[in-house]
């Protein structure tokens, strides 16, 4: 008869199969009833629950994700987030819970998310404005009713944004993403708030069937939209009523 050792586990020769994430320890008889669990040993178990609850906090409680002004550490774990890179935060204290990208990234939400959204837009409206804070000229755009999927993909804008020199941060309310509220620096010309508002209207329109736009802006983010991503999603561009 041939037997498996658990390297490392302590536990000696195994006595059953091995755990599915590791591949070294046996997995435990459980009788905990955590959906998920069964199979795998402690360490593992631990891990995959605590990344299962992650998961569920990113599509359902409130959080921003902004660049860090100080330094933090990631509660989740542990590692330092550097001083102007983009994170998490849980609720709306200042000392709320963290979440570095990485672990959001290992807890599955972007790719769940991602592969569950619709290919059409799913939203029946959003819309694009502007606001002035102490000089500087913010594109802001809302998105009511959004649903998590959206909430994934606009995690990945604001980031080629800031790939772009643009800073940017994201609001998501509760329960489940019900409302997504963007704002993103656009220097302070208004050429330039222009062209940011043109690459988010070519993200919008993916996502939403009605995009509202400031008047004064209309023609020209029009015209962006048109020459990156064709008349379609063009036609779904309004003048703000």
């Amino acid at each position: 008869m041939i037997t498996t050792t658990a390297e490392g586990s302590g536990a000696g020769l195994a006595a059953g199969p091995l755990c599915i994430d590791c591949g070294e320890n046996p997995q435990p008889a459980r009788h905990d009833g955590a959906t998920g669990t069964h199979h795998r040993c402690d360490p593992c178990a631990r891990i995959y629950l605590r990344r299962r609850e992650l998961c569920r906090r990113l599509s359902d409680a409130r959080w921003t994700f902004a660049a860090i002004p100080d330094p933090e550490r990631c509660t989740q774990c542990g590692s330092a987030i550097p001083v102007g890179c983009y994170f998490f935060r849980f609720g709306t204290a200042a000392d709320g819970d963290t979440c570095c990208p990485a672990c959001a990234e290992d807890c599955g939400w972007h790719a769940t998310l991602t592969a569950a959204a619709p290919v059409a837009p799913v939203l029946a409206s959003a819309w694009i404005g502007y606001n002035e804070f102490d000089g500087p000229l913010f594109v802001v755009f809302n998105i009511p009713a959004a649903q998590p999927a959206v909430a994934a993909s606009a995690v990945y804008l604001i980031g080629g944004l800031a790939r772009g020199g643009l800073q940017g941060a994201i609001g998501a309310g509760e329960p489940g993403i019900q409302d997504l509220s963007v704002a993103v620096s656009a220097r302070s010309a208004e050429g330039a708030a222009v062209e940011t508002a043109g690459a988010i209207a070519c993200w919008l329109t993916k996502h939403a069937a009605r995009v509202e736009i400031p008047r004064g802006w209309y023609r020209r983010v029009r015209g962006i939209v048109y020459d990156e991503i064709g008349s379609g999603p063009a036609r779904r561009l309004v003048r703000e009523s």
